[in-house]
């Protein structure tokens, strides 16, 4: 499992620019991509595997805006846009997820993006930081969906 996180990380870091990849639409497939491999582990039926794939990308292919820039823009409306992006990004899961009968920690996990993206530029690991925490949010939630269904 805590191998699991850390790719999830890794992926979203790579999504974030880590790696020079030729499109941004390739850039997302990668956490997809991990997470789906990661469904195939943990999850006990395709279904949720093929739910956290597709809705995962449906999440991503939202777009970024300019009140989603922290660091760069004012403190309370990086937090409350990232804390938004990331409902956005969870919620297509989560929704899909709790209509399976796995509970809600998918579809309001999303809201703490924010929150990570917060401390990581308060602990001076700015963007860096908050895409791998990103990362491993979502693992986590993947992971807490499962195992709680609440």
């Amino acid at each position: 499992m805590l191998a699991f996180v850390v790719a999830m990380g890794a992926a979203w870091r790579i999504r974030g620019g880590w790696l020079s990849l030729p499109s941004t639409q390739l850039a997302r497939m990668v956490p997809v991509v991990v997470g789906t491999v990661g469904a195939v582990w943990f999850f006990p039926d395709a279904w949720t595997m093929w739910v956290w794939g597709v809705s995962l990308y449906l999440g991503m292919i939202w777009p970024w805006a300019q009140w989603m820039d922290m660091g760069r823009v004012a403190e309370n409306d990086d937090f409350i846009g990232m804390s938004g992006r990331g409902m956005i990004l969870t919620a297509p899961a989560g929704l899909l997820m709790y209509f399976h009968g796995m509970g809600i920690i998918m579809l309001v996990g999303g809201f703490f993006m924010g929150l990570i993206y917060w401390i990581s530029w308060k602990v001076r690991l700015n963007t860096v930081g908050g895409e791998v925490g990103t990362g491993m949010l979502l693992a986590v939630l993947m992971l807490a969906t499962e195992m709680l269904r609440i």
